[in-house]
Order: C-alpha cells, then sequence, then structure tokens
C-alpha cells in the first residue's frame, strides 16, 4: 500500500479503468432466509490496465471495505411494482448497515448497492426466501471402510414453500481427483427419479478424514465428519464391456427416421479403445469405434449407434449392438424395435342438430371428416396437406377415402382448419362428394367404415446403386352411420 500511496499521478492516470466491485458469499448464491443476514463486501480496484501499468500491475488493488469500511456506502434498491400486463419480481424487505450487513425481513427481491470515491458498483440481486425452521445433517459424525457407501441426509425445511430459487448445496470439496476420499455416486442420465438436493450418497474411495459441507438457505452451515479406514480396492479390470442402447425396445413410425445413443457403462476401466457394430433388422449395418482414454465416468462413454435411421416398412425388426474392447473381449445386446404406419385420429363432423350422415346430396354435397392434431403423438395433419393434398402432380399418392380419392378444389374450398374437438389446437377437415363416394362403393345406408390412405411427405432412400423417392404412409379410420 505504500507503494502505491506514492503513486497517485499513476492512479489518477487509470482512473476511468477504476471501479467498485460489490460481492457476497452466499450458499446456495444470492438466497437469505428471514431474520438471517450475512456480510456484502466490495473492493476498489484498477482492472485490465494495458500500457503503462504492465507486469504485476495489470489488476492494482486499492483498498477493500474490510480495510477502509467508512469508503463505501450501501444502498438497497427493489424491482418496480407489477401491473397487470407486466409481472415483476415480488419486492422483498430487508435492511443493510454501514458496513454492508444484509438484514433480511419478508420475502421477495431486494438489490444492493455499493459506491465510493465517485464509483457505483454493479448491483446483486437477492432473493429473501422464508424464515429456516429447521436444518440439522445426519450422520453428522461417522465411521466407515474404503467401498462403503454413506447416504448423507438433511432435514432442511422453509417455513414456507419456496420454489423459485434452490436453496440448498452441498460441497465435498474442490481437491484434485487423485487426492479425493470420497466421490458423489452418480446419477443415471438415462433416468429420471424424483430428485432431491438434501440426498447426498458418496462412495468412500481412500483412507481419511473427510468432511462434507452444507448450506442452505444463504447463511446457514453444517459440516459432517467422516473417518475412513482401509486400502483401496482393487478393480478387476478382466471384464466384457457392459452395455445400454437407447431406445432399446420402441416404437418408430415408417418412414421417419431416429437415431440411437450407445453407453458403455464400465468404460472407465479403461480397456478401451472400443470398436463396435449395430444392426437394424433390415439389412443395415452401422460400424464404428472410439478411443476412452480420458474417460472417469461410468456414463460417460456415449455415442451414436446409429443416426437417421429409417425403416420402410411396417413390422417387428430384431436389432443387436456388439462391442469389442481392446483385448478382444465382447459383448452384445439385442432388442426390437417395432415400426407402425402413423395413424391418425379421425371424426365425421356433422351439422349442427345431426346425428346421422344423410345420402343425400340435396342440401349437403360433401361429407366432412376431420383428421385431429395430436401433438402428444406427434401427429399433424398439415403435414399431409402440405405434401399432396394440394397438388396433383404425377407420382404423388393420392388422399384416399376408401376408393376415392380427395380432389381439393383451387381455391382451397374443399379442405379447411378448425378446432373439431375443443382442444384448441386446429384440425383439418376434408370435405369429400358425397355421390362420388356412393358411387365407388364407400357410401352406404348402415354402418360405414371408411378407411383413409395417403402419404405424409417423402424421404429419400438409399439403395446400393442408386436413390428412390419414399412416399411416407399415413392411415386413419373413421366410422359413421348414414341413412337415406
Amino acid at each position: 500500500m505504500t507503494f502505491l500511496g506514492g503513486c497517485r499521478g499513476l492512479v489518477a492516470r487509470f482512473w476511468d479503468k477504476a471501479h467498485i466491485n460489490a460481492f457476497v458469499e452466499p450458499c446456495p448464491d444470492f438466497v437469505l432466509a428471514v431474520g438471517d443476514s450475512i456480510q456484502f463486501r466490495a473492493t476498489f480496484m484498477i482492472q485490465n490496465a494495458q500500457s503503462g501499468m504492465a507486469g504485476p500491475y495489470h489488476n492494482v488493488m486499492l483498498y477493500t471495505s474490510e480495510e477502509r469500511p467508512k469508503s463505501f456506502e450501501w444502498s438497497l434498491s427493489y424491482p418496480p411494482p407489477s401491473t397487470g400486463t407486466t409481472k415483476y419480481y415480488p419486492i422483498g424487505a430487508a435492511e443493510i448497515t454501514r458496513t454492508g450487513v444484509l438484514i433480511a425481513k419478508d420475502t421477495g427481491v431486494v438489490y444492493v448497492h455499493a459506491k465510493g470515491a465517485g464509483k457505483q458498483a454493479s448491483r446483486v440481486e437477492m432473493w429473501i426466501v422464508p424464515k429456516v425452521e429447521r436444518f440439522t445433517l445426519f450422520p453428522h459424525d461417522t465411521s466407515v471402510q474404503v467401498g462403503d457407501t454413506i447416504f448423507l441426509n438433511s432435514d432442511a425445511a422453509l417455513a414456507k414453500e419456496f420454489r423459485q430459487r434452490n436453496t440448498f448445496a452441498w460441497n465435498i470439496g474442490l481437491n484434485n481427483p487423485e487426492d479425493r476420499l470420497l466421490t458423489r455416486v452418480e446419477r443415471d442420465p438415462d433416468v429420471k427419479p424424483d430428485y432431491d438436493p438434501r440426498k447426498f450418497p458418496v462412495v468412500a474411495v481412500r483412507a481419511g478424514t473427510a468432511k462434507v459441507a452444507a448450506c442452505f438457505a444463504g447463511a446457514r452451515r453444517d459440516t459432517t465428519t467422516i473417518r475412513i479406514t482401509g486400502e483401496p480396492q482393487v478393480v478387476n479390470r478382466n471384464v466384457a464391456p457392459r452395455l445400454r442402447l437407447t431406445p432399446a425396445d420402441t416404437t418408430v413410425y415408417v418412414g421417419e427416421d431416429f437415431s440411437a445413443n450407445l453407453r458403455i457403462l464400465n468404460a472407465n476401466l479403461g480397456n478401451g479403445p472400443y470398436k463396435w457394430f449395430t444392426t437394424t433388422g433390415d439389412d443395415s449395418v452401422y460400424y464404428d469405434s472410439a478411443n476412452t482414454g480420458a474417460i472417469t465416468s461410468a456414463y460417460g462413454f456415449d455415442r451414436l449407434a446409429f443416426v437417421r435411421h429409417v425403416y420402410f416398412k411396417p413390422g417387428r425388426y430384431p436389432w443387436s449392438v456388439t462391442v469389442s474392447d481392446a483385448a478382444g473381449r465382447g459383448t452384445t445386446l439385442r432388442g426390437t424395435y417395432t415400426a407402425l404406419i402413423r395413424e391418425f385420429e379421425t371424426r365425421v363432423v356433422l351439422p349442427d342438430g345431426k346425428r346421422f350422415v344423410r345420402l343425400s346430396a340435396a342440401d349437403e354435397p360433401d361429407i366432412a371428416i376431420a383428421l385431429l392434431q395430436r401433438k402428444a403423438k406427434r401427429l399433424y395433419p398439415s403435414h399431409i396437406s402440405g405434401a399432396f393434398v394440394l397438388t396433383r402432380m404425377s407420382g404423388v399418392p393420392p388422399l384416399l377415402f376408401g376408393r376415392t380419392a380427395f380432389d381439393p378444389e383451387r381455391d382451397g374450398r374443399r379442405r379447411v382448419q378448425r378446432d373439431v374437438n375443443g382442444d384448441g389446437e386446429l384440425d383439418d377437415v376434408f370435405y369429400v362428394d358425397k355421390a362420388t363416394l356412393i358411387r365407388n362403393g364407400d357410401l352406404r345406408p348402415g354402418r360405414n367404415r371408411l378407411v383413409i390412405t395417403g402419404s405424409a411427405g417423402r424421404v429419400d432412400r438409399q439403395g446400393r446403386d442408386s436413390t428412390t423417392t419414399f412416399w411416407v404412409p399415413i392411415r386413419a379410420v373413421v366410422e359413421f352411420e348414414a341413412i337415406p
């Protein structure tokens, strides 16, 4: 500080680069419970000085709020009130002392400001959460053997439910993996259970005394001590690859592409490089390989077994994936994919007050048949319309209602969009000429079952010597009563 005191001229030269930085160390970040307090700090420094302040003066710390508390002023501000059209963060309540101690009063958001020497720090956003009702760790002090799994838990609760921010966190240290005494039990990325951050399973990997810290609501902290004895377990590397393919046994649509991920669940043993090939049951084979030298996680090896594969016929397709490691140990995984033709839900749209379709075309020359949107299953009638409904090009499969081809008018009036079933989604309604249906034997008195077929677009089908166009099939069935 003496040296800097003699360099006022140099500091003045770089005054435009001087700034205040306000910070706090809550855990988790930027939350604080009602009734608790936390110390804010600030620094006054010259940052990113270029020529004339190179070398050790690139970032020059002039002073801190701990060294000169009277050189800083602390204040609070709040989000604007919400209106009927604009929603802002809820407004919290807090106090801040002259020395930068924030005291939480009521839930919501507050902004902390620091200024001094004519400079203003960027605001720090803090969420005030409900009061802490309880906070304990268990086990709090325990002894285990190398290889044991310890299920750490915390009974941590706020006085009221709060979901806007995470309020709980664990810390097992930031030391190198080679020196770490504990490692967290890995969560399977392909499984999505209900996650509770207060549960923290760890495995003892080497002897020593480990401390695991937990923090809650910003200012609450506690530590559990785990004494570990025993020798590290010898890992058996003489094992074949353990495999998982995702998706495995699943259903896909004919003409639509899909991909699959391959995991080698023990690639962290270091038995790679690996080679593998995947068969999809339709004479397609995919080959690949990869090195695994840097993989330390049981779920760290994640590769594509195949990309954008398409089945062109409905049926059941037995697949297999075979993986071998550097020593020639191999594993084969098998399953079945089922390919189905995309099938839509349909409905006959009757005029108001009518219960049956009338064969007479005097007043109603068309029968209105709707293909319903089903986003949950990715069934979009608009795909059909865009692919072929509005065209009569040669080679394009027609949309058939039984044996009757849909014949759109040029102005598009024979196909409209409306919400037929009241789910808020626009469905496609096709108006089909009754006389043509009767003439083709597709409409008769009594119970009618009309099979609708067509295409939802086209994909390229790659052959050995050429590429052909494949029209993706769709299907639907509509049943209704007709009277003379």
